[in-house]
């Protein structure tokens, strides 16, 4: 049992390698999908996305609540778990608990960080308790410009703390770039 962290710009093929070593290695999979579709072009990406995994596999849609975990996986269910991805939790929960606005407060900010990093720790928890392989997908925000907005810097900075967080409770982490993985732990 590990837990894999897999990070790296947008389009750097991070989905297909977790999901190309969870077929390798065999065994049923839960996919926790984090992506709400809102639009007509989410639901193709959506689709698209659902397309590239097998049939066998049992996609869960959350974005929070992930201790529900348990209700979807009962022990002995799944030999891995692929959490795809974090940036999505952060995203769709920031729209939950603040909204789409510039007008927010630190506590606010710092009150959805905790949630997140509580969310991925008991996912952790879970996946060690059951024994069971759990892939960690996420972007990459820290080489890229300087966020314009407010909304946009503050969530760079959850999601690049949230990411050192998954760093910190993995046991490997993988940086994809242009679709070549880099073992980094």
């Amino acid at each position: 049992m590990s837990v894999v962290l897999v990070t790296g710009g947008l389009r750097s093929g991070k989905s297909s390698h977790a999901e190309a070593r969870i077929r390798a290695a065999g065994g049923e999979a839960l996919y926790i999908a984090t992506m709400v579709a809102g639009d007509e072009e989410s639901v193709r990406r959506v689709a698209n996305h659902r397309a590239t995994r097998p049939a066998s596999w049992v996609t869960w849609e959350a974005h929070r609540d992930l201790a529900g975990v348990d209700q979807v996986a009962p022990a002995g269910s799944y030999a891995h778990i692929l959490l795809d991805c974090v940036s999505n939790l952060v995203t769709f929960r920031w729209f939950d608990d603040i909204g789409d606005t510039d007008d927010f407060t630190t506590d606010q900010v710092a009150a959805l960080e905790r949630a997140c990093q509580a969310e991925i720790g008991d996912l952790v928890t879970f996946a060690r308790a059951q024994g069971v392989d759990l892939y960690l997908v996420t972007n990459e925000v820290g080489w890229g410009m300087v966020p314009l907005s407010a909304l946009g810097r503050a969530y760079a900075d959850v999601l690049g703390r949230l990411n050192q967080h998954c760093a910190a409770l993995a046991d490997e982490v993988v940086l994809l770039v242009a679709g070549v993985p880099v073992r980094i732990k």
